[in-house]
């Protein structure tokens, strides 16, 4: 079955996410902005664009 949401539903699903997402963050004491960046610089290293843009291969298989 396929269900088609409005971007309304999506914003409204995105900002529960978020918001869960920021509470959880206060709660542990972390900063958020802090770990996204080094999420990013880990993918960055898993996923280099020159070996890794257009494919869907593992990072361990590039």
């Amino acid at each position: 079955m396929i269900i088609f949401l409005s971007l309304e539903d999506v914003k409204e699903e995105l900002a529960d996410v978020i918001n869960y997402c920021l509470q959880m963050c206060q709660v542990l004491n972390l900063d958020p902005i802090e770990i996204i960046n080094k999420k990013l610089d880990i993918t960055e290293k898993k996923y280099p664009v020159d070996k890794a843009k257009g494919v869907s291969t593992k990072y361990n298989k590039l």
